[in-house]
């Protein structure tokens, strides 16, 4: 966890801090007075925000994707743990996290490479990228949320505090309702030709620290006994 916290930091920190400089450079007047608008040129937010091949906008798609690349690989990490380290049930995220990983690196060179705006130039490949990281997301927030709701069942029939795993099953659900909604405006917004998305991907990138992430902060899952009653069967005999 400590690693993948670093790594996201990491990512995330250096995302905002080119945001922020490009913002900076397309809205802030530079002292260059030959650099500002004609009346048939471009502003000077047009021209930074249109230069996709500029090594900021192909470092910040590289970026988001090993961000969102992490995440997603900590959420089947958790699925894993959750579900009694079965191999099978993290088979279809691992797919989709893969697909990600390829999609992912096509719009990075894409933008390297771009001639053309940013609509055109990726195409399906971003919109790819955006269903990706969603359907693994509700995929695995799914499962991880039916074996807790499962497990306080057992633990409420056997007569046994399950304060904790509700708080858990409480964030687990609002954190990924957070990104389901952070990821379906960006793709939206993508779809519609929006500028709006520029906005909407800086907001996904930062909610990347999503459900599993939380859910470790709370320590009855990190405890081997509490891992082994979410994974293994449990049989109740009411009392005679």
């Amino acid at each position: 966890m400590p690693i993948t916290a670093g790594v996201l930091f990491i990512t995330i920190t250096a995302h905002w801090i080119i945001d922020i400089l490009l913002a900076f450079e397309g809205f802030i007047q530079p002292s260059d007075l030959g650099y500002c608008v004609t009346p048939p040129g471009l502003n000077p937010a047009e021209r930074v925000y249109l230069n996709l091949p500029d090594p900021k906008h192909v470092l910040t798609s590289a970026l988001y994707v090993a961000t969102t690349l992490v995440g997603d690989g900590f959420m089947i990490y958790r699925l894993f743990i959750v579900w009694g380290r079965n191999r099978f049930i993290i088979i279809p995220p691992t797919v989709l996290c893969i697909a990600l990983a390829v999609t992912g690196g096509m719009v990075t060179y894409l933008f390297s490479q771009a001639k053309t705006p940013l609509f055109q130039a990726a195409g399906a490949w971003i919109t790819s990228c955006f269903v990706l990281t969603f359907l693994c997301n509700l995929f695995s927030t799914s499962l991880i949320a039916f074996k807790i709701f499962n497990s306080n069942k057992l633990m409420g029939r056997a007569q046994i505090d399950s304060a904790g795993m509700t708080k858990i099953m409480e964030i687990l659900v609002e954190s990924a309702v957070l990104y389901s909604v952070c990821v379906i405006l960006a793709l939206g917004t993508y779809v519609s030709n929006s500028n709006v998305q520029f906005v909407i991907v800086a907001i996904v990138s930062d909610s990347t620290t999503r459900p599993g992430d939380r859910v470790s902060t709370f320590s009855p899952l990190e405890r081997p006994h509490n891992c082994e009653l979410l994974s293994q069967p449990y049989s109740y005999e009411p009392p005679t």
